[in-house]
């Protein structure tokens, strides 16, 4: 009897955690979770300033023009410059006063576009922030140089530059195929003979434009969210004009 009752009791005991083990199931063991992120994933970039206010600055002969920036940049933005001059075979080369000189990426490997016309882009991902003049270079004294610059946040501190084509004749850009959703695709006009200045293409905002001196140009940007092809036709501008496009994220 005394041994029953020792079984019965060790069995009270014990069965309440048996059968809530019983109803829970068995135990599995789980891994760390793996997260992967896509590059910029999120993110929208937004334009926080052009420099200058107008967009785009003209000055007459010379080597130079400077491009200032009406407020101080924020660090971990990214510039974006534009500028062109009508001569032909000019280098031109970029500087700034917020410590971004040895940063910039030059777009296109040669700044000759044309005949009388050299321009080219160059962009700084994670700029530094501070108040900024921007000087383009050139190694040709030019009639005509022209240039802007535009600040953007919410880009990728590196490789922000997704795709680009080329500066091609005409107003129409070549297009490209962008990789990435939530970017902002820039368009580029240089040339013209001063006549009318350009508009922006459909469905994008007209940074800056110009048809002081002998040229007219321009440029607009268009934030997308959806992956695809994309191209920029710019609309009045007079003369032999060539188009170029980039995207960036």
């Amino acid at each position: 009897m005394r041994k029953l009752l020792s079984s019965l009791l060790w069995l009270a005991l014990v069965w309440p955690a048996v059968a809530q083990t019983v109803a829970k199931g068995p135990t599995v063991a789980v891994g760390p979770t793996k997260q992967t992120f896509a590059v910029n994933s999120g993110t929208v970039p937004s334009v926080v300033q052009k420099c200058p206010a107008a967009g785009i600055v003209h000055t007459g002969t010379g080597t130079t023009v400077a491009i200032v920036c009406g407020s101080n940049t924020a660090a971990g933005n990214a510039l974006i410059v534009f500028a062109s001059s009508d001569v032909t075979g000019s280098t031109l080369t970029i500087s700034d006063t917020a410590g971004n000189t040895g940063n910039y990426v030059q777009l296109y490997g040669s700044s000759s576009i044309a005949t009388n016309l050299s321009g080219n882009v160059w962009y700084v991902c994670n700029g530094a922030g501070g108040a900024d003049t921007i000087t383009i270079t050139g190694t040709v004294s030019s009639v005509d140089n022209y240039g802007g610059a535009l600040e953007v946040h919410n880009m990728a501190s590196s490789g922000c530059l997704d795709q680009s084509a080329a500066f091609t004749s005409g107003l129409t850009s070549s297009s490209i195929t962008t990789t990435v959703s939530n970017e902002i695709l820039i368009a580029f006009l240089a040339g013209g003979n001063g006549g009318t200045a350009p508009a922006a293409p459909s469905g994008y905002t007209l940074i800056g434009a110009t048809n002081a001196g002998g040229n007219n140009p321009g440029w607009a940007y268009d934030i997308v969210s959806a992956t695809g092809g994309y191209s920029a036709a710019f609309t009045a501008a007079t003369g032999t004009v060539f188009s170029a496009i980039a995207s960036f994220q």
